[in-house]
C-alpha cells in the first residue's frame, strides 16, 4: 500500500487536536506497508505501525504521529502519537489484570535534535509495530474494547476517550514502578496494611504463586543482567572494529611514505602488504558488530521486557489480593460498629457484597495469571533457544573470518620482516631473498644475517652458525662471503 493513498491521506486528516494548525512533516525513513507488513503472529487481523511524520502545532509544539493501519474485516487507519500508545498499554493492564501485557520501550528525556531524529523515530516505531502485533495476537488482549477504540476511534470519540475522568495519562506508561520507585510503593503498601492491622488473606494457591514470584524475579535479575552485558559486549566489538580501522590507516599513511637513506625500501612495501590484508579484518568486525547488535544485544533487550510483563502480571494478582484484604478487614469492623450500634445492616452487607465481589476476581485472575505464565514458560524457552542457536552460529562464522584473515597476515609478515630492518646490510637490488617457510621461521634470523648465495646447505636451509667456526662470528662465512667491488 503505497504512502500517497487516500486512505493514508485521510487519516492524517482525521487526527487529534487543533485539526486546521497541525503541520506534518515526513519523518524517519517513510517505512511503507510493503517494506515492513509482517504477519500478527497468529491473530486474527495483521496490524501495522509505519510511516512515521512529525506534527507542528502553532510552532511551539512538536510531536511524532505514527499511521496504525489494520487489514482484515475490520480495515482501519488512524494517526496514533506515543503518549496514545501508553493509555493502550495502561488500559489493557487494568481492562485484563493478571494478563501479560507486552512492555513499551522507556521513552527517555532526549534533546528535540535526538527526539526527532530519523533513527531514533525509526527504531521507536519497529517497537511500537511491534507490541501492537504481540496485543492482537493475544487470545483474550485482542478482544479489548479500549484496543478496538485505539485502532477506529477517529478525532471527537478518540479525543473523548483520552480525556475521560478516569484516565492518568501520567500513569499509562509501561514504565511500571521498577527498582527503587517501584520498592518504595511495595514498602508503602505494607506500611499501610501494618498501619491498619491488615494481613493478606490466605489462599488455596499461595504456595505456587510465592514460587512463581520467586522463579520470575530471579529471573529478572539474571535476564536483566545478561541484557546488560550484551550492551557491554557491543561496545567492546564496536571498540575494536575502530582500532583496527585506525591500524590499518595507519598501516596505509605509512606505506605511503619513503624511508630515508634506504638502498631499496621494503619497509614502505611491507606497510602496504599489511594495510591490505588488515582492512578486511577491520570491515569484518564492524559488520560483525552491527549483526551482534540484531542478533544478540536487541533480543536480549526484548527478553528481558518480557520477563517483567510476566513479573508485572503476577504483581496485578497480589495487588487485587491486598485490596480484598482490606476489603475483608473492613466488613470485620463494620460488624463490630454494627454489633455497639454504630453502623447499620446495609453498611455490612454491602461491604460484605464487594468483599465478595473482589475474591471472585482473585479467583478469576489466579487462574488467568496461571495460564499465562504457562505460556510464558514455553514461548520463553523457545526463544531463548533461537536466540543463543542464532548467537553461537554467528559467532562460529565471525571467529572463522577472524581466523582466515589473521592467517592471512602472517606470511605477510614473516617474509618482509627481515627486509628492511634497522641495522641490516644495503642489498642489491638484484640479489634473491632467503624463502621463507609456512612456518616463519627465518623471520627470526639476525639483522646481520648475509644474502642467501652465502649459504652452501641443502636447498632451503641455512648453514648454521656457531662459536667453533670463529670466535667473532666469521667463522665458515669467511671464504663464501660474496665479493662487492666498492662503489
Amino acid at each position: 500500500m503505497a504512502l500517497s493513498t487516500p486512505l493514508h491521506g485521510f487519516a492524517m486528516k482525521k487526527v487529534g487536536v487543533n485539526q486546521d494548525t497541525p503541520k506534518l512533516t515526513p519523518a524517519g525513513t517513510n517505512r511503507s506497508s510493503k517494506d515492513v507488513m509482517r504477519g500478527s503472529q497468529g491473530g486474527e487481523d495483521t496490524v501495522l505501525v509505519s510511516d512515521p511524520q512529525h506534527e507542528n502545532i502553532g510552532g511551539r509544539q512538536k510531536h511524532t504521529l505514527y499511521l496504525v493501519e489494520q487489514f482484515g474485516k475490520d480495515a482501519s487507519s488512524v494517526r496514533r502519537r506515543y503518549s496514545d500508545f501508553q493509555w493502550l498499554y495502561s488500559k489493557l493492564l487494568d481492562e485484563i489484570p493478571g494478563a501479560i501485557v507486552p512492555l513499551i520501550p522507556h521513552k527517555q528525556a532526549v534533546r528535540d535534535s535526538v527526539r526527532f531524529s530519523n533513527e531514533l523515530v525509526d527504531e521507536r516505531c519497529e517497537q511500537l509495530d511491534l507490541f501492537l502485533k504481540r496485543v492482537v495476537s493475544h487470545p483474550e488482549l485482542k478482544e479489548s474494547m479500549n484496543l478496538k477504540v485505539f485502532l477506529t476511534a477517529f478525532s471527537d470519540e478518540w479525543e473523548a476517550a483520552r480525556n475521560r475522568k478516569e484516565d492518568d495519562t501520567s500513569k499509562s506508561s509501561s514504565d511500571q514502578p521498577q527498582g527503587p520507585i517501584g520498592a518504595f510503593f511495595k514498602k508503602a503498601k505494607a506500611r499501610v496494611m501494618m498501619a491498619t492491622g491488615t494481613e493478606l488473606e490466605t489462599t488455596p494457591d499461595d504456595s505456587t504463586f510465592e514460587a512463581l514470584e520467586a522463579y520470575i524475579t530471579l529471573m529478572d535479575t539474571h535476564v536483566k543482567s545478561m541484557a546488560k552485558d550484551s550492551m557491554t559486549t557491543s561496545k567492546m566489538t564496536k571498540d575494536h572494529g575502530g582500532i583496527l580501522t585506525n591500524v590499518t590507516n595507519s598501516m596505509l599513511k605509512l606505506g605511503e611514505q619513503r624511508f630515508p637513506t634506504a638502498y631499496n625500501d621494503d619497509l614502505s612495501y611491507l606497510f602496504s602488504e599489511l594495510s591490505e590484508e588488515l582492512g578486511p579484518i577491520a570491515h569484518v568486525t564492524v559488520k560483525y558488530q552491527a549483526q551482534e547488535e540484531k542478533v544478540w544485544t536487541e533480543p536480549l533487550q526484548d527478553l528481558s521486557r518480557e520477563v517483567q510483563a510476566a513479573k508485572i502480571a503476577l504483581e496485578k494478582r497480589k495487588d487485587l489480593l491486598f485490596d480484598y484484604s482490606r476489603k475483608t478487614a473492613l466488613h470485620k469492623t463494620k460488624k463490630t460498629s454494627f454489633e455497639k450500634g454504630k453502623a447499620t445492616q446495609d453498611e455490612v452487607e454491602d461491604v460484605k457484597m464487594e468483599a465478595q465481589d473482589l475474591w471472585r476476581s482473585v479467583e478469576d485472575v489466579s487462574k488467568r495469571v496461571k495460564r499465562e505464565m504457562e505460556s510464558f514458560r514455553d514461548v520463553f524457552e523457545e526463544k531463548l533457544r533461537s536466540l543463543m542457536a542464532a548467537y553461537a552460529k554467528l559467532q562460529t562464522e565471525y571467529l572463522a573470518e577472524l581466523m582466515k584473515g589473521w592467517k592471512s597476515v602472517l606470511p605477510v609478515a614473516a617474509n618482509k620482516g627481515v627486509l628492511g630492518a634497522a641495522g641490516s646490510s644495503p642489498a642489491k637490488p638484484t640479489a634473491p631473498t632467503t624463502p621463507v617457510g609456512e612456518d616463519g621461521e627465518d623471520a627470526d634470523s639476525k639483522p646481520s644475517a648475509p644474502p642467501a648465495e652465502a649459504f652452501a646447505g641443502t636447498e632451503g636451509e641455512a648453514t648454521e652458525i656457531t662459536d667453533d667456526d670463529n670466535e667473532d662470528g666469521a667463522g665458515a662465512l669467511k671464504d663464501s662471503e660474496p665479493k662487492v667491488e666498492a662503489v
